[in-house]
């Protein structure tokens, strides 16, 4: 009789453990991490605590900022002598001793430019203290040559300020700077300003046009307070 009720008790048993375990399985909480999220952004370089810094892109002048190796704001006009040999100094305005002072080259080749002069001005005022060049012209004249310009050799290269240079096209200064930041007429006028504190530096170029060619260059860098 034992064994006939064991027999029918323990499969019962077996079958009540089961079901409690099955029950126990199913309310027990889903303990699986759900997945990372992912960010779709770009990679950047920066952390996600980093700061976003703004990137200035370089000047694009930077490369036109000087002629004949002679740079706006670090030469000086007795650099330009030396360069390029001995030549009187000038004011530009005879009048007052408080207007730039200059020093101007002239090239003439027939075989470049015709009858035609190429004249490179290197000029200093109150800002350069009459001595640091703050101004370069580049201009192609007729005529006679400058009284006051020295006479460069006729196999020197033409002046070009980087890329940029005389007999240019429209496009072709376009294609080199891009629009410019002002235009007056023939008169293209590119710049670049740069802050420190309450200093501000203007660099710019600018650029006559005459029947569809640059005509004169004029480099400069002026300081306000």
């Amino acid at each position: 009789m034992k064994r006939i009720l064991l027999w029918i008790i323990l499969p019962v048993a077996v079958i009540a453990l089961g079901i409690a375990a099955y029950i126990w399985m199913a309310q027990k909480p889903n303990t699986v991490p759900a997945p990372a999220a992912t960010s779709s952004a770009p990679e950047t370089g920066l952390s996600p605590e980093s700061p976003s810094a703004a990137v200035s892109a370089p000047s694009n002048l930077d490369a036109e900022m000087g002629v004949f190796g002679l740079t706006i704001g670090e030469s000086t006009l007795k650099d330009a002598v030396a360069k390029l040999g001995a030549a009187k100094k000038y004011y530009t305005d005879p009048g007052t001793t408080e207007s730039p002072v200059a020093v101007c080259y002239v090239l003439s080749d027939p075989a470049r430019f015709g009858t035609n002069h190429i004249v490179t001005e290197f000029l200093s005022g109150s800002a350069g203290g009459w001595s640091t060049v703050t101004d370069i012209k580049i201009s192609e004249i007729g005529g006679s040559s400058p009284p006051n310009c020295s006479v460069l050799k006729p196999d020197t290269p033409e002046p070009a300020a980087g890329g940029l240079r005389l007999g240019m096209s429209a496009a072709d200064v376009s294609g080199l700077l891009g629009d410019p930041a002002k235009q007056v007429g023939n008169e293209w006028t590119y710049s670049i300003v740069e802050q420190t504190g309450n200093t501000g530096t203007t660099q710019g170029i600018n650029i006559d046009f005459l029947d569809g060619q640059a005509v004169q260059l004029e480099i400069y860098s002026v300081t306000t307070t």
